[in-house]
């Protein structure tokens, strides 16, 4: 139980500070209702006609509008947001790494893998080996 409740502070901690970072960058309601839509579906797959239609936007005005507001498209944001949840799982569970891709709505481990080198730098093997030595 005491396991659950830091994880859960933590993550509420981790999502506040996210929208503290999206709400310095802009003032736009669009982008705040969106952002807050990517961190409580990080879980599943996340596609900016998906978001643009749940803010009843045309997809092309809401990509150059989310760009615009932020300084990174859509997309750069939900890989972002997505990392850093994976970084938090890697950091407070034990969770394998398949179940952390799954977590996060990949369906494709190798390509999860991919995208958690180019962002962080290491594999997430080799992430969760640096925070253990």
């Amino acid at each position: 139980m005491a396991e659950l409740e830091h994880w859960l502070t933590e993550h509420f901690q981790s999502v506040v500070t996210r929208a503290g970072e999206v709400w310095e960058r802009s003032r736009r309601t669009e982008v705040m209702e969106a952002c807050h839509y990517v961190s409580l579906h990080l879980d599943k797959r996340i596609s900016l006609e998906e978001v643009a239609d749940h803010l009843f936007l045309n997809s092309g005005y809401f990509s150059r509008l989310f760009k615009k507001e932020t300084g990174e498209t859509f997309i750069e944001y939900v890989t972002r947001m997505k990392m850093n949840r994976a970084k938090e799982l890697l950091d407070q569970t034990s969770h394998p790494v398949g179940k952390i891709c799954e977590m996060l709505g990949y369906d494709n481990q190798s390509y999860f893998i991919k995208i958690f080198k180019s962002s962080v730098g290491v594999t997430p093997v080799e992430y969760r080996g640096q925070k253990t030595s």
